[in-house]
């Protein structure tokens, strides 16, 4: 938490991958620094839905969890810190439209934070014995470059707001 305060003070932007683990001093420090420091959550996937079907403790579809979350002291507290850390940011990323409204919905978060970004393609595999994949480390540096400029201009709305 320190080290993010020192260098929180001198960034343009928090950003958070998935802020579950790094949820609580992500909020410390974002409080610290007196919320002038724009933060951006990058929410890939819900933690606590997902480690509640991993355990065993619900079998809700995402949309249904994350209206009525259920599980154990574990699971709610990730969910009170998700609760948490999106309501501090500024913007948050999500990689589908289904991601995206589950979270305005169940943590009343208001929609214009919420972003729609892809998640670029995955690098394909350069194997020996097999023609070069020129063609699809092509598609997968347009996929990059694309993706790279739509999360730039996402955090510099950030930083305006």
């Amino acid at each position: 938490t320190i080290l993010l305060l020192r260098a929180g003070a001198k960034a343009d932007v928090l950003y958070v991958e998935n802020g579950s683990s790094v949820g609580l001093p992500i909020v410390i420090a974002h409080l610290f620094l007196f919320l002038r420091t724009p933060l951006v959550v990058h929410f890939f996937e819900d933690e606590a839905w997902e480690r509640a079907r991993e355990n065993g403790l619900t079998t809700k579809s995402l949309r249904d969890f994350a209206t009525h979350p259920e599980g154990n002291l574990k699971v709610r507290f990730i969910v009170r810190l998700q609760k948490l850390l999106l309501r501090f940011s500024s913007a948050i990323i999500t990689p589908t439209r289904e991601m995206s409204e589950s979270i305005v919905q169940s943590y009343h978060i208001r929609d214009n934070a919420v972003k729609v970004l892809a998640s670029p393609l995955p690098r394909p595999e350069i194997l020996p014995f097999t023609p070069f994949p020129k063609a699809g480390l092509d598609r997968y540096d347009t996929s990059w470059n694309k993706h790279v400029l739509a999360l730039e201009n996402i955090l510099k709305h950030a930083q305006q707001k």
